[in-house]
């Protein structure tokens, strides 16, 4: 039995996209927000966390202005594939008519 070129597609693929177009926002945000966030006693913060304890040789960089905007930038092209991909949700909305 064959079927239509423009069937309609299963609901894992739509779930999967949803799933994709919340977690590239999510990381995108955590990317962007928490090179800068400051200090608190008690949550790990950017200046103060693993990596910079495990690399001490980095640590000029790590705590460079530069990187921590690099880090942000790399955030918001997350931000910008989690929105083309939400403008891409529209593909599954479209009728087996078109």
């Amino acid at each position: 039995m064959e079927t239509p070129a423009n069937a309609r597609y299963p609901w894992r693929r739509k779930a999967l996209a949803v799933f994709l177009v919340a977690l590239c926002a999510m990381v995108g945000v955590f990317l962007t927000v928490y090179p800068w966030m400051p200090c608190e006693p008690g949550f790990p913060c950017w200046d103060n966390n693993r990596a910079v304890n495990l690399l001490p040789r980095w640590s000029q960089i790590w705590k460079s202005p530069y990187f921590r905007g690099a880090v942000s930038g790399l955030g918001l092209v997350n931000i910008y594939v989690a929105l083309l991909e939400a403008v891409g949700l529209r593909r599954f909305s479209q009728d087996e008519d078109d």
